[in-house]
C-alpha cells in the first residue's frame, strides 16, 4: 500500500468548513488526533520502526509519546563507559595585529616621546566533543503481561516467552519488576508528513473515510461544547462517515497479493526475535 501526504485532504476539509475556519472555531491541531483515530480503527497506519535504549528510573519508564504499537522490550545492563577525554576538532584561525602606543614624559618642558610595541596574535578555533561510549550486556527479553489492555503486536516476542522479567503498561508508563539497568524498546510510530500529520493511504475509499471522520468529529466537539445548531450537522456528518467507513473497511479486508504471500510465509517458521515486522503493504 502506498502512502502520501495529508496536505490535499486537509485543504479539502478546510474548504468544506471554511466558515468555521474563518471564525476561529476550526483548529487544525486536532487533525493529527482524528486522522490517527480513524487509521487505528482501520488498522492501517503507516508504520515507522523505532529503536531506543532508555534507563529505568525506579521501576518505571514513561511510554514514548510517539509510540503507536509496541513490538518488544529487552533488559540491558550498563557495563562500562568509554574514555571521556575531550577531542578537539580544528575549525579555523584568525590573525590580529596589535599596536600599543605608550606616551612617556622625557623632560620638564613639553617634549614627549611615543614608543610602539607591535605584536602579531593568532587565535585558533576548535569544536570540542567528549566521547562517551556506553556498552550494554545481558540482553534478556521482558514479558508483557497485560496485552489485552495495551496496543502490542500480536506476534510480539515479548508476549510469546517465559521470562522472570515482566512489565505492565498503562497509558503513561511501563512498570517493571526490576528497578535498575536500562531497557531496549522496539516499537512503531506513525509516519508523519512534512506538516507533522500522519501519512495516509493513497486509496480513494480510505481517503474519503478519513475526510468524513474529521468533519464528523469536528461537529461532535461543537455539539459537546454547547453549540446550538451543531446537532443536526453532526448527525448528517456521522451518517456520511459511517457509510464511507464501511466501504473503506471492506477494501481493507479484501485480501491483496501481499497479504496472501504473508499468510504463506507464516507457515514456514516462527518470527525472527530481532526483526521489526513491516506494515501492511
Amino acid at each position: 500500500m502506498n502512502f502520501k501526504s495529508s496536505e490535499q485532504l486537509i485543504s479539502r476539509v478546510n474548504k468544506t468548513l471554511n466558515t468555521f475556519k474563518s471564525s476561529g472555531l476550526l483548529d487544525e491541531g486536532d487533525f493529527y488526533r482524528w486522522i490517527k483515530e480513524v487509521l487505528t480503527l482501520l488498522n492501517i497506519p503507516s508504520f515507522t520502526p523505532v529503536h531506543a535504549i532508555v534507563p529505568v528510573e525506579g521501576n518505571k519508564l514513561r511510554v514514548p509519546d510517539d509510540m503507536y504499537q509496541l513490538w518488544s522490550v529487552w533488559r540491558y545492563e550498563e557495563e562500562k563507559k568509554g574514555d571521556p577525554t575531550p577531542i578537539r576538532h580544528y575549525q579555523r584561525q584568525a590573525r590580529y595585529y596589535v599596536q600599543e602606543d605608550t606616551l612617556q614624559s622625557q623632560c620638564e618642558d613639553n617634549c614627549t616621546t611615543i614608543t610602539h610595541d607591535k605584536e602579531m596574535m593568532i587565535s585558533k578555533f576548535y569544536i570540542e566533543e567528549t566521547p562517551v561510549t556506553t556498552v550494554y550486556k545481558s540482553r534478556q527479553p521482558v514479558k508483557i503481561v497485560n496485552y489485552a489492555v495495551n496496543k502490542c503486536s500480536a506476534d510480539s516476542p515479548s508476549l510469546n516467552i517465559s521470562s522472570s522479567l515482566q512489565a505492565n503498561i498503562d497509558n503513561n508508563y511501563f512498570y517493571f519488576n526490576f528497578s535498575d539497568g536500562s531497557v531496549y524498546l522496539q516499537y512503531y510510530k506513525l509516519q508523519l508528513d512534512f506538516n507533522g500529520l500522519p501519512m495516509i493511504p493513497d486509496v480513494s475509499e480510505i481517503e474519503l473515510a478519513i475526510e468524513a471522520y474529521i468533519i464528523y468529529r469536528f461537529f461532535q466537539e461543537l455539539y459537546y461544547n454547547g453549540t446550538t445548531d451543531a446537532l443536526q450537522r453532526m448527525q448528517y456528518a456521522k451518517n456520511e462517515y459511517t457509510t464511507l467507513f464501511d466501504k473503506a473497511k471492506t477494501w481493507v479486508k479484501t485480501p491483496t497479493a501481499r497479504a496472501l504471500y504473508n499468510i504463506a510465509m507464516k507457515t514456514r517458521g516462527r518470527f525472527n526475535m530481532y526483526e521489526l515486522k513491516h506494515s501492511r503493504e
